[in-house]
Parts: C-alpha cells; sequence; structure tokens
C-alpha cells in the first residue's frame, strides 16, 4: 500500500496517523510518469480527492492509473458532486464547474464528462451509487 498527494503536509499528518503506510509526494495528474510502479498495485483507490483536479489536469489523470494496476484489477473513486447551482465564477477565466469560494478551489465536472475521461483511459464502470455528496464508481480495466 502506497498513500500519494501533492500535498508533504498532507502526507505528513497521515504518515502520523498510519507510520507503518508508505507514502509519495505526487499530484493525480503526474501519476503517469511513475515508471518505477508500473503494474506493481492490486488495486487504486482514489477517496475525495478529484474535486481538486483541475479540467485541464483531468484527462491527464485517469490515464496514470491503469498503468499503475495490474489488467482486471478494481479501482475505486469517488467524484464530489455539488449541491445547489454553482455560484458565479469568481474569475473570467474559469470554465463551467470550476468553484473558488472561501479561498478553496473545487471542480466539479458532469458526469458524461467524468464517463468520457474514464473511458478514454480504459476503464469499464463495474458499479456506482450517488450517496453523502458523492459519485462512487467501482471500475476495472479490462485485459488487454
Amino acid at each position: 500500500m502506497t498513500g500519494i498527494d501533492q500535498s508533504a503536509g498532507m502526507l505528513a499528518r497521515a504518515s502520523r496517523k498510519h507510520p507503518d503506510i508508505a507514502v509519495r509526494v505526487l499530484g493525480l495528474q503526474n501519476l503517469q510518469d511513475a515508471a518505477d510502479w508500473h503494474g506493481r498495485f492490486d488495486g487504486l483507490i482514489c477517496v475525495d480527492a478529484l474535486e481538486c483536479v483541475a479540467p485541464e489536469h483531468w484527462p491527464a489523470s485517469p490515464p496514470g492509473w491503469p498503468p499503475r494496476c495490474a489488467p482486471a484489477r478494481p479501482a475505486y473513486v469517488t467524484v464530489e458532486l455539488r449541491q445547489g447551482p454553482l455560484p458565479p465564477p469568481a474569475d473570467p477565466r474559469q470554465v463551467p464547474g470550476e468553484v473558488i469560494e472561501d479561498g478553496s478551489y473545487q471542480y466539479y465536472p458532469t458526469r458524461p464528462q467524468v464517463r468520457e475521461w474514464l473511458n478514454a483511459a480504459g476503464f469499464a464502470v463495474t458499479g456506482q451509487a450517488g450517496n453523502d455528496d458523492y459519485w462512487h464508481l467501482l471500475m476495472t480495466r479490462p485485459e488487454q
């Protein structure tokens, strides 16, 4: 098991709670560059993180996941769902779904867009549920 995050501070906090788990500073959009992890893992879990990935980095994030896992292994991800209407853009450069509130950044892609990105990365959704303000997706990457 290995935990990744682009925040060294968050990893330090996690390491204090679970010192026996390996961690590495790495953004999801840079996972495809981790050649030393090719085929190393039996599964993937990505919880409460994708809302921090900007739309321009989303297409690069899921394609980095499959090579890290052996084929036909499970992947579980959550995509945060925004309750209620999005606030007006705080910056004219924002694209639909981007929200900046109280100094915090979130991106809420549409479900069709998420499916398109996951399909392009070679994932097949095998189960899904929507609750707790999240879209829960169980997926596999078929053997190739």
